[in-house]
């Protein structure tokens, strides 16, 4: 396994260890006790909830706002890190408050700052479900939970932010089968995300009663480099019924995956169960032996260490007769035995072209790429300072000679700052400058009868370079200006999406 990383989370840190000559080094979730603020506070939920350490997912534990419009949570992390992946712990009842929250990453405080990058919008996350989301190396120092919309909550049991990749709970996207099935108890409530350890819930797997030798595997999918196994025992009752069961990891196909030959793999062993890890699901083959259950008390999850076994199968089965095996969840952290190759990144895009003149101290450049106008005024704000603004006659004239110059083909209409109040036929300038000026054609014309019907404005390439309304989604040339500060105060915008062109 020579250059293979091996990694495992504690109280916050996690612990990369990596096999042959590299030294080990510290992983840290950044987040852990640093100041926390939110929107507003639900009862005694403070928002230093969510950094304390504590995935239990019980309310108590939790970080929760008020009721109310665009609720957010926000973690100072101090400095300003690359951010390779958030992991959110979700609540024990009304979990679905946290479907379509966003993760942002940014280096201010401000909600509508668009040079945030959005992490991942969470789709949902079950009931006490801890879930890992990548951020390919977002820089910033707040890591921001927004969820939009009217009469919201939001509710945050442990967020943690990692600088480089944690490894996943990779028997979430597995295939789990037993032996047996009683009721509704199915293999794969065992992986369902959550630590639930209530039987009546919903959230185990349980096999028939009275079996002889009953087992419950788990496929995942390829060969990993095994590194740990989190066992979580049912909490109401019968916590008892999982000693003596064994977790096996192996490569074999044969007798279910439990043939595998029973070698220590951990520095403790324990007497009961055993974790088996291999590439077969035969219950007796060449398997591995991860660890062997003494005892999970009820409520508890135990962390058995594997080291660095490979296998595709995790098997946990019980010797003996009139037995019965209950998991309420099963964990397997692990990396790929051999990483996929990716192909290298093509190259980036050459930059579009552009024209460009000076403009009563700006710079005003024409770009030949053709965009809509919400990605026209996020390219301006990233590359340049904001789609332009004209303040004059002389200011419209000089344009219109630059777009007669233009050295590349341009669209019928070209993109302007120009936006409309959505209930008034009211138009301003993104930029924050007056509308001290205009070139309207008739029809577009504020206050004439015939209203407005879009929203976004730009100029006529010919015909006397008019302003008119026109779809906000049709792709067009826009033109941009960059300028030093002069206090005017743009007008901010979000989107749920910025296509930085050229990028």
């Amino acid at each position: 396994m020579n250059g293979s990383q091996y990694m495992w989370i504690l109280n916050g840190l996690s612990l990369i260890l990596t096999s042959g000559a590299l030294a080990g080094h510290l992983l840290q979730n950044v987040a852990l006790n640093q100041k926390a603020t939110q929107s507003s506070q639900y009862g005694d939920k403070v928002a230093a909830r969510a950094v304390d350490g504590n995935r239990d997912g019980k309310s108590d534990f939790c970080a929760c706002t008020n009721i109310e419009s665009d609720p957010w949570w926000r973690v100072d992390l101090q400095n300003t890190y690359k951010i390779y992946a958030v992991i959110i712990t979700n609540r024990n009842w009304l979990e679905s408050s946290l479907d379509g929250a966003e993760i942002w990453i940014g280096s201010s405080t401000e909600t509508n700052d668009d040079k945030k990058i959005r992490c991942a919008i969470i789709s949902h996350i079950p009931s006490r479900g801890t879930f890992y989301f990548p951020c390919r190396a977002a820089e910033g120092r707040y890591v921001t939970v927004l969820h939009r919309g009217s009469n919201k909550i939001l509710s945050l049991c442990e967020v943690e932010v990692y600088t480089g990749y944690p490894l996943a709970n990779v028997a979430l996207k597995g295939d789990a089968a037993q032996s047996s099935t009683l009721s509704f108890a199915t293999a794969s409530k065992a992986i369902d995300g959550r630590r639930n350890s209530f039987y009546e819930r919903g959230s185990c797997s349980h096999t028939a009663e009275d079996e002889t030798n009953p087992w419950w595997r788990v496929d995942l999918g390829g060969t990993y480099i095994v590194m740990s196994v989190k066992v979580t025992n049912r909490g109401d009752c019968c916590a008892e019924r999982l000693d003596g069961a064994e977790i096996r990891i192996g490569n074999s196909q044969e007798n279910n995956g439990n043939n595998n030959p029973r070698q220590d793999c951990c520095s403790e062993r324990l007497l009961g169960a055993q974790i088996l890890i291999g590439n077969s699901p035969e219950i007796n083959d060449k398997n591995l032996r991860c660890g062997t259950i003494s005892s999970v008390q009820n409520m508890s999850t135990h962390t058995f260490q594997c080291g660095d076994i490979e296998g595709r199968y995790v098997t946990v089965v019980i010797p003996g007769e009139d037995k019965i095996l209950t998991l309420c969840e099963v964990e397997v952290y692990a990396s790929l035995a051999e990483p996929e190759a990716f192909p290298p990144p093509p190259p980036p895009p050459p930059p579009p072209p552009t024209e460009s003149m000076q403009l009563s101290g700006r710079t005003v450049t024409v770009v030949g790429d053709r965009l809509c106008w919400s990605d026209a005024l996020f390219y301006c704000r990233h590359h340049h300072w904001d789609l332009l603004s004209l303040r004059s006659e002389e200011e419209q004239s000089a344009v219109e000679q630059l777009l007669s110059r233009s050295p590349f083909p341009l669209t019928d209409f070209v993109w302007l700052g120009l936006r409309r109040y959505i209930m008034r036929n009211t138009w301003f300038w993104m930029s924050g400058d007056s509308m001290k000026f205009s070139k309207w054609s008739y029809s577009s014309a504020p206050f004439h009868c015939s209203y407005s019907y879009y929203p976004c404005g730009g100029m006529a390439k010919g015909e006397r370079h008019l302003w008119e309304d026109q779809p906000c989604e049709e792709l067009l040339n826009f033109i941009c200006e960059s300028r030093a500060e002069d206090g005017a105060q743009r007008v901010s915008f979000n989107s749920t999406r910025k296509v930085l062109s050229g990028d």
